[in-house]
């Protein structure tokens, strides 16, 4: 949501409008994660009222790292299995994506909600 990156005093790059279009594209076809407000307005709509949101990029930074390591110290079979370009897709997105966690662009928020 280009509004709450904004907020974040974030400015989208060409770069990580690229890295955008490769995961739509390349990783997660036909996906749509919805907005945290989203999810937000949707559980008030039923009745809930948000408690607690809370991050888990920190998590997801040590697992992407980790899953990146130890696909790389399996590159030789890993490439057996899906060929040179699939790995590679795989890789970019695992790196890319702890890089943009790291930075804050990307974001996993957890909620916690109520019934009113």
């Amino acid at each position: 949501d280009l509004d709450e990156f904004k907020a974040k005093g974030l400015e989208p790059t060409p770069e990580s409008v690229q890295f955008a279009k490769f995961i739509r594209k390349e990783i997660f076809p036909h996906a749509m994660l919805p907005l945290p407000k989203q999810v937000i307005m949707h559980a008030e709509q039923a009745g809930f009222k948000t408690i607690e949101r809370i991050t888990l990029r920190e998590d997801y930074i040590r697992t992407l790292d980790e899953w990146s390591a130890n696909l790389e110290a399996s590159k030789d079979r890993a490439i057996k299995l899906v060929g040179q370009e699939r790995y590679d897709a795989y890789m970019h997105d695992l790196t890319a994506c702890s890089k943009y966690f790291s930075l804050g662009h990307i974001d996993v928020p957890q909620f916690t909600f109520e019934a009113q």
